[in-house]
Order: C-alpha cells, then structure tokens, then sequence
C-alpha cells in the first residue's frame, strides 16, 4: 500500500519522479536529463526529506552551488534545514573539493552538525592539502562537544602531511591516545608521512618502529623508506627494503623507488644496481633515476640495452631519466639519438618533449622553437630556457612578448605593477626586459612583485636578488618586502645605457 501511495505521489509530483528516476542507477545521460528536470521543478520539493534527497543527487554530480541554493530554499519554505539536508550540503561541497563553502556551513552558529558532516569537511581540506582549516575545524568539533572518530582524525593527520605540518600531526596522534581512539595503518602512515615531508627523518623513523607492532603495509613501508631518502639514509632504506618479507609485506613501485633514489642522492649508485638482481620494469626505472642523479650517462645506456635484453619495454620515465643524465653530462648528441628513437615510435608526449628540450634545446634551438606553439605551459618555459642558455636572446624576448599577447602569461596587475610572483627566474628576467624596453622612451615607474622566495626551494628570495643584477638595473627597495621598485628616473638611466650598447 506504501508503495503504491509512493507511486501515486511521484504521478504527480515531477520533483519526487525525478528523485525516483535517479535513484534507479541511470546511466549519465539519464542522470544528467532527470537532474536538469529536478532543478526545473525543485518548486515541488515538499519536505525535508525530499530536499536532502536532491541536495544529495545534485552533490554527487559535484554540482556544489547547486545543492547549497537548494539548502538556502529551505528556510524560506519553513522545512528547515534539517541535519541531513545539511550533511548532504557539506558532502556536495567535499566531493567538489569545494572546501570554504564545507567549512562555512560546519561553522554555521544556526546548525548543529554531526560526524559525517565534519569528516566530510576534513576530507575537503585534505584533498585542497588546507592543514590549518583541518585543525580549524577540529577545533570547531571539539568546541561543540562532538566526539571525532579515528577516520575523521585521519584525514586532519594526512592534511598535516601534505602541508609538512608535522608537529601538528604528532600532536593529533597525542590527542587521540588521550581520546582513547586507536590508531590504524592509516594513522600512522600519514604520521610518518608528514614527517617526511617535514624532513624529519628520524621522528618518521621512529614512528615507524611503533607502528610496525601493529603491522606494516607496502604504504607504512613507502612512507618510511621516502624519510629515509630525504634523509639521505640510504642504508637503513634498504634496510628496511629487505626487512619487508619478514613482517609480511611486499614493498611497492613507492618504496622501491625510493629506496633507489636515496642511494642514488647518496652517490650509492652501485647499491642501486644490486636491486637489479630480479628486476622488473619498474625496478629499471627507479634504477634509471638513482644513475642519472648521480650523472653517469654510461651506465645510462648499459641499463637502457639491460632493459631491452631482458624484453621491457622503455617507459616515459626511462627516457625521462636518461635524457636528464645525458643532459646534466652535456652528452647532448647521445640525447638527441635516443630522441631520434622516441619520435619514430610516436610516443613523444609533453613530458618527453620537455626532457628534450631541457636536454639539447640550447644546441638545437630552431628545433626547440618549432614547440613553443604546443600550448603547455611548461613546454613553453621549458624552450624559453634553452633559447637563453643558447644565447638567443632576441628570439627568445619575441616568443615571449607573443606567448604573453596570447595570454600564456598575464603578468601586468595594472598599468604599472608587473607581478612576477611563481614565475622561474628566466621567464621573469624576459617578462621585466619586455617592460622596461616598452617603457625605455617613455620612462614611467615599475613595480616589479617578486615574493619571498618561499616557494624558491632555495629559502631565499631568488627573484629579488638576482633579477637586478640580470637586467643591469640598480632598484629602490620599498617598505613593502618582496617588491622591487623600478622608479622613472632609473628606467631613463637604463635605456640610454641600453642604447649606447
């Protein structure tokens, strides 16, 4: 009888047939048509119920914006919003990785929300690797008396690691011994994790050896061989490499590959090619990277005829590797050769092309040019570089100035203000010469935005330094830290020198 009133209902109600269409497991295009006709008829959308139902097909379809119009309908229709319309707001929010909006609606004075909710908030911030609006909203929960459970504290742990936030996350781990919440494999992998990334490699290891009375899996594994790389531990990596078997787990593509890289950092080439006794095709690659850290082209080409001899075939990775080794030993003629091979398989993607051009393009600059119009990004940079390592500098400024009438660059914030932020010192250096040639008969003030160099790698500000002495260009420093102030009077003094040269 229940089902038949059901019947009866969705007859005459297109929003509740539509939510009865979509949850039959239509295929996409159906989905897509009966979501297109829900919103049309959302007007006859009756209860809380049949608001979160929708809220929640428009969420996983990660229409976001269009489940939170829905949750605003709710109150001036007097249905709410009840805490699974809610919840189901906050999920459509974290599946688009949508995470200010998932945060806003758990930080909502009027709402109260529950467990799944906030995990799906902390999944968010994960995802966008936000650790500190993770921590926010931890402390949101615990404000509001609602108890975390260990899934929810994963996800606040792996946020720490993506941000290298370690402190934090073995901090979490404190709070959730005091919480009485056990952690799992996955705790403590995000621990080691972010530990690693902190490049604190001996709290990682030491992480490890607790959570390894627990159980080691090839993750835990990954994570603890990858400290002991950055680390430059290439014995306790392969160590641990070879411990594996032992606690009942067979390490990965992840923590093979690093346990080769550390020897490789480590100059322990030769300890890499030992994990070649039985190897496979991912083995070789990782082999591949550990010998061309280390520079040595020869072996480059031994492992590459290895690699054929034992009938694997060369993957992206080992042309990307062979070409850096070549590149970094100046053996650009052996690169190209092994270029020549790649472009007669076909298998020349963005990626190769780019290891090409950083490996022979200042040898081969027209050839370097001819992939600048690719349209990646990188690519482009990628050719800007060699064109100046070539000492093509009028050809390189006028890819420039027609990559950036493109819009491949859009550098200017306003008339005066060139904002060189992220970019690599190259393409920053033909950026700051395209506007000071365009202002040298005309002097006007530049503001050059060249940051703090936080994102260098270098923990200093490169662009700040070195961009001046680049341009030949003496600068005012202003009260505001990483700017550059270019004044009239010294774009004046730069052009006439420029012209008498």
């Amino acid at each position: 009888m229940a089902m038949r009133s059901q019947r009866l209902a969705s007859a005459w109600n297109p929003a509740l047939a539509q939510l009865a269409q979509l949850s039959k497991k239509p295929t996409p295009p159906q989905r897509r048509s009966a979501l297109q006709q829900l919103w049309h008829s959302q007007a006859f959308l009756e209860t809380p119920r049949h608001f979160a139902l929708a809220i929640n097909a428009f969420g996983r379809e990660r229409r976001w914006q269009d489940a939170l119009h829905l949750l605003a309908q709710m109150p001036q229709r007097s249905l709410g919003p009840c805490m699974f319309s809610h919840s189901a707001a906050v999920s459509a929010c974290a599946r688009a990785s949508a995470w200010p909006a998932a945060m806003g609606l758990i930080c909502d004075a009027g709402t109260e929300p529950d467990l799944i909710a906030v995990t799906s908030a902390l999944t968010a911030c994960q995802k966008a690797s936000r650790w500190q609006e993770a921590l926010a909203l931890q402390a949101e929960a615990q404000r509001r008396a609602l108890q975390l459970d260990i899934v929810a504290l994963n996800s606040v742990i792996s946020s720490c690691g993506k941000g290298s936030a370690w402190a934090a996350a073995l901090a979490l781990l404190q709070f959730a011994d005091s919480q009485r919440l056990k952690p799992g494999l996955v705790t403590w992998s995000s621990a080691v994790s972010a530990c690693e990334r902190g490049q604190q490699w001996q709290r990682a290891l030491r992480l490890f050896a607790q959570a390894k009375e627990q159980g080691v899996d090839a993750i835990l594994l990954g994570a603890a061989i990858s400290a002991c790389e950055k680390g430059r531990q290439w014995q306790v990596a392969l160590g641990l490499l070879r411990a594996a078997p032992a606690w009942g787990c067979r390490a990965d593509t992840v923590a093979v590959n690093a346990a080769l890289s550390a020897c490789g950092k480590s100059s322990e080439w030769q300890k890499a090619l030992e994990l070649l006794r039985a190897p496979d095709a991912v083995s070789f690659d990782a082999a591949l990277d550990a010998v061309a850290l280390a520079s040595e082209w020869p072996k480059v080409l031994v492992l590459l005829q290895d690699m054929e001899q034992h009938g694997f075939r060369r993957s992206e990775f080992s042309y990307v590797s062979s070409l850096s080794a070549l590149s970094s030993s100046r053996q650009w003629q052996r690169a190209m050769v092994l270029w020549e091979e790649l472009e007669k398989g076909g298998s020349a993607n963005v990626l190769l092309r780019l290891a090409g051009v950083e490996a022979f393009g200042d040898h081969c600059w027209r050839w370097a040019l001819q992939l600048a119009h690719d349209g990646d990004l990188d690519l482009q940079r990628g050719v800007l570089r060699a064109l100046l390592r070539a000492s093509r500098l009028e050809e390189a400024l006028a890819l420039y100035r027609d990559l950036e009438e493109q819009g491949a660059f859009q550098p200017w914030l306003s008339e005066c203000e060139l904002d060189l932020h992220g970019m690599c010192l190259e393409v920053a250096f033909l950026a700051s010469l395209s506007a000071l040639l365009s202002r040298a008969l005309s002097p006007r003030p530049l503001l050059l935005v060249v940051g703090l160099g936080r994102g260098s790698g270098t923990g200093g500000p490169v662009l700040a330094t070195q961009l001046p002495q680049l341009l030949a260009l003496g600068v005012a420093l202003p009260s505001n830290p990483g700017r550059l102030l270019v004044t009239a009077a010294d774009i004046a003094g730069w052009g006439s020198e420029a012209l008498r040269l």
